[in-house]
């Protein structure tokens, strides 16, 4: 485009952007190529704060995007957090419940050992009884045989 028409294409956008009395003060400007030059210029101004706009608005979908994640990490997080603890807690539980098992084990085989002490003790003071029992039979028996 030559310097003509893109003045004539600035007009034509900045009459239907700006208001009609300020359009009007325009018109009665003397110097129509001070005016052309203004209005490029500001349509400019809004094409480079449109860019900008623009730019912002992708950040602010990537700022967007970014927070979207973090609280889906978040909850995540929490949702971990919280199966932990409940496994904690189930260990926690089966640890308890397993010292009370071995400490009724512990119980029992002392009463185990306490009852095959005994066992041996009666077995071994039965045995001497017998033994006694036996040797008086005996003694009986020959005391009638060589007497």
């Amino acid at each position: 485009m030559g310097d003509g028409m893109g003045a004539k294409v600035a007009s034509s956008l900045c009459q239907a952007a700006r208001l009609p009395t300020d359009m009007a003060e325009w018109k009665r400007s003397t110097n129509p190529k001070v005016i052309d030059n203004l209005r490029r210029g500001l349509m400019m101004g809004s094409l480079v704060i449109e860019d900008r706009y623009c730019s912002q608005v992708e950040e602010l979908r990537k700022a967007i995007g970014l927070a979207n994640r973090y609280f889906a990490a978040k909850k995540a997080a929490v949702e971990a957090d919280k199966r932990a603890r409940a496994e904690l807690q189930k260990r926690t539980e089966v640890e308890e419940s397993l010292k009370i098992t071995l400490d009724s084990n512990s119980a029992a085989e002392e009463k185990l050992k306490a009852f095959e002490a005994w066992l041996a003790e009666a077995e071994e003071s039965t045995f001497a009884w017998g033994r006694r029992e036996a040797e008086l039979d005996i003694a009986r028996q020959l005391t009638g045989i060589y007497n």
